[in-house]
């Protein structure tokens, strides 16, 4: 597209191109790509897509006419924490039945958020875990986690999953669970 001069079809009254997903003119308004009816990627999530009618005369006049396209299911990016995505009634009815890319916030894993999503958000195509590469976790690298034996591990994954830590009563049978293995191996 940007290795082609406009002026190599100059002479042609109307110049259809293809392969580009967004409808755009190249140069002038009779050279042009028409775009995709439908979006077919997330890429293409802020697209508005359309078809062309194009209308000659005998004489070469061109008549153009760009006819929205309304997809029955829209292509979606919804960014926030999951809980908030989970519990958003406004944006789960108005998104219910489109395909979606949810891009999460959130720093600490999130246990079957696929399966919980798609609850919500029938058509959840993908997860994005921006919080987890942007949150300070992620920069500490596994530094973090080489540090921690195998109880204080599994305390903080318990609290993770449970969103609270283990109860005192809870602790000793974990404890006592631990000891066992400890002692088998």
């Amino acid at each position: 597209s940007e290795q082609v001069n406009p002026q190599v079809f100059k002479d042609f009254h109307y110049t259809a191109l293809g392969h580009l997903h967004g409808p755009q003119r190249m140069g002038a308004d009779h050279i042009r790509y028409s775009g995709s009816p439908l979006k077919y990627s997330f890429d293409e999530h802020m697209q508005k897509k359309s078809f062309t009618i194009i209308d000659m005369d005998t004489k070469g006049n061109v008549d153009i006419n760009t006819i929205p396209v309304e997809a029955k299911r829209d292509v979606v990016i919804l960014e926030g924490y999951f809980e908030d995505l989970l519990n958003d009634k406004a944006l789960q009815a108005k998104h219910r039945d489109d395909y979606v890319q949810a891009r999460l916030l959130d720093t600490m894993p999130i246990m079957d958020g696929m399966a919980k999503l798609r609850q919500v958000y029938h058509r959840c195509m993908t997860i994005d875990l921006v919080g987890r590469v942007a949150g300070p976790i992620a920069d500490m690298g596994e530094a973090i986690f080489k540090e921690l034996n195998e109880r204080d591990l599994f305390n903080q994954f318990a609290e993770t999953v449970w969103k609270e830590p283990l109860t005192e009563k809870e602790q000793q049978y974990i404890d006592s669970v631990w000891d066992r293995i400890l002692k088998e191996d």
